[in-house]
């Protein structure tokens, strides 16, 4: 299965940096079984904007398409031409959409493509994978509620993450962030 990774960044960096970090965290979420086999995918975001993104494992998986990365399957219900892809769609999975002006991402009611996020004054960060949040962020913030969840149930808990700044995408709503803000 493949994972992916959202950067926006507010100030101009060199993307070699950030192609860096992307290609290193796609390596480390890389199976061992699959190591040298399977094809990842590091690239800035069309139309730049400070955006770049990753897809660990990319043999056929789509690359961004009208402004948005689709993560699974979706049946645009009533399409009106407003907009490409929204909250409303039916299917399984989640989508990131980057403007020059907004960012937004979603998954479906159910949330069966889960999200992950992480912003603070710097960067935002969205991903299919705690763990390349964590890689990128550059810290780990144990959250003990994932924990005694785990071990009273055998998973992490709905909604709970394992790092206390990494939260969950909450299925059937749509996160929107301004640029400037």
């Amino acid at each position: 299965m493949a994972q992916y990774v959202f950067v926006k960044i507010r100030q101009s960096v060199e993307p070699s940096k950030i192609f860096s970090k992307l290609e290193q965290v796609c390596d480390l979420l890389t199976p061992v079984a699959i190591k040298g086999k399977s094809k990842n995918t590091v690239a800035v975001w069309p139309k730049g904007s400070n955006s770049f993104y990753a897809i660990q494992n990319s043999e056929s998986t789509a690359k961004p398409e009208h402004g948005a990365l689709v993560i699974g399957w979706v049946q645009q219900s009533n399409y009106n031409g407003s907009d490409l892809f929204n909250s409303e769609s039916d299917g399984s999975y989640a989508v990131i959409k980057n403007t020059e002006n907004e960012l937004s991402f979603f998954s479906d009611q159910f949330g069966s493509r889960t999200l992950w996020y992480y912003c603070d004054e710097s960067a935002v960060i969205v991903s299919t994978s705690q763990r390349a949040i964590v890689a990128l962020k550059g810290s780990f913030q144990f959250n003990e509620e994932a924990l005694a969840w785990y071990l009273s149930s055998g998973c992490q808990g709905p909604f709970i993450s394992w790092d206390k700044d990494v939260k969950q995408v909450l299925p059937h709503l749509e996160y929107r962030l301004d640029v400037a803000n």
